[in-house]
């Protein structure tokens, strides 16, 4: 075991935190390194709050894929949740995570050696989801939901990572509808200026991204920021577009 994702209770409000721990056993006695998580053991003492394993992960890719899976299963970043401020993962790279940081993570995950059965086992996942798009927001899913995504309108590939493949009319059309939505009447003139001044920002949940107006709100569970680009990408592809 190369580390685990574990979840902290506090046993007088029901509040959880979910984080990863590097470590070859079960350390009883952490708890977790959260602001908000330590201050509310600071509260309620530590005696009121029960450490458990979720699960066990063989990389540092995959507690940072697994930490990011379980903040978003249990929605640990709502407040009235969880003590979580964060999406999880080092790979993620929010808004306000400065150049030097995303160096010094970047820097630290390099020369990370894995086992052949943690490789076959990245690999594995890997082989089993595909990345797809409807021309507005990103989405990593099983094989086996790639059908329905694709009869819906969606296409293989990610926006603003690597080119998708050449839409038919008939798929335009399909996204055209699935993205349609109740909006006020307004004039032409008001449309385009609206549109023009409109500034929009990625947002990701850990799992989708979403492009979104400035002027708009964004959806609950989402952060400000992208999902982090794979190695075998960056090899493949160089780095991606500067966010705007």
């Amino acid at each position: 075991m190369y580390g685990y994702i574990y979840i902290t209770t506090n046993t007088i409000n029901g509040m959880i935190y979910i984080g990863q721990h590097k470590s070859e056993s079960f350390d009883k006695n952490y708890y977790g390194s959260g602001i908000h998580l330590l201050s509310a053991i600071d509260k309620y003492g530590k005696e009121n709050f029960k450490c458990e394993i979720i699960e066990e992960c063989c990389s540092k890719e995959e507690l940072d894929l697994r930490e990011i899976f379980y903040i978003n299963k249990y929605n640990s970043t709502d407040i009235n949740i969880g003590y979580n401020i964060s999406l999880g993962g080092s790979g993620i790279w929010i808004e306000h995570h400065t150049d030097e940081t995303k160096q010094k993570i970047s820097k630290a995950n390099k020369g990370k050696v894995r086992t052949d059965d943690c490789k076959k086992y990245l690999s594995k996942i890997r082989k089993n989801s595909r990345w797809i798009n409807n021309g507005v927001i990103n989405k990593h899913v099983l094989s086996n939901e790639v059908d329905y995504y694709i009869s819906n309108g969606w296409v293989f590939g990610t926006i603003g990572k690597r080119k998708s493949h050449k839409m038919s009319d008939e798929t335009k059309k399909k996204i055209s509808i699935s993205n349609k939505k109740p909006k006020l009447k307004e004039s032409v003139e008001h449309q385009k200026d609206s549109l023009l001044s409109k500034k929009f920002h990625w947002y990701t949940n850990g799992f989708e991204e979403i492009l979104v107006s400035e002027f708009d709100s964004v959806p609950e569970g989402f952060n400000r920021g992208r999902l982090p680009v794979s190695d075998e990408f960056r090899k493949k592809c160089g780095k991606r577009p500067n966010k705007k």
